[in-house]
């Protein structure tokens, strides 16, 4: 299974295991489904031998008058890459993080929610089991490189009013600016 297949099918379990726990509540409260994407700056420093690529987010959550909770993936971190003939070439890890919501502030027309972001982030990828090949392949016979994760926290702050959230995403890897739509 490709690297690429495998994060698929995490982010896809994750998606499937918030929406079963989305069907064993009973809320009576209306709910909403907010679809965001976000950009902003990396913690890297590329005079470190550091990633310092924008840093991009796309995630859902679903949002209650209470507990409200959702999933993201991003590109950000560094992930130092020994594949393809290359040793530690510091490019953009992909993070896989569930993300969890209380209100903090109401108003009669808006929401501010903040919670905590937990997940993984990609810190490497290598070619140790099989070797690196001297074709064009990542790793040798055209195997899938050993990918390494860390752990990746962080803060989400989250502004409702309408179908519009704007907020900030802060994790340890980067600070990003969040613009969703309510569906």
């Amino acid at each position: 299974m490709t690297c690429r297949c495998k994060a698929l099918a995490l982010a896809l379990g994750l998606f499937v295991f918030s929406v079963s726990v989305v069907a064993q509540q009973s809320y009576s409260s209306p709910t909403q489904n907010i679809f965001y994407f976000g950009a902003g700056s990396s913690s890297g420093d590329a005079a470190n031998n550091e990633n310092d690529d924008t840093a991009w987010s796309l995630g859902w959550i679903y949002k209650t008058n209470g507990f409200s909770f959702g999933v993201d993936i991003a590109g950000e971190g560094t992930s130092y890459d020994s594949t393809t003939g290359r040793y530690n070439d510091p490019r953009q890890g992909v993070s896989f993080n569930l993300i969890a919501l209380t209100p903090i502030m109401r108003g009669q027309r808006w929401t501010f929610d903040g919670g905590v972001l937990l997940g993984a982030v990609q810190s490497g990828r290598s070619c140790k089991s099989t070797g690196q090949s001297y074709l064009v392949y990542t790793c040798y016979a055209d195997q899938d490189p050993d990918t390494e994760y860390d752990f990746n926290y962080g803060a989400v702050g989250l502004w409702t009013s309408g179908s519009i959230s704007v907020g900030l995403r802060a994790t340890k890897e980067s600070t990003q600016a969040i613009l969703g739509m309510q569906f």
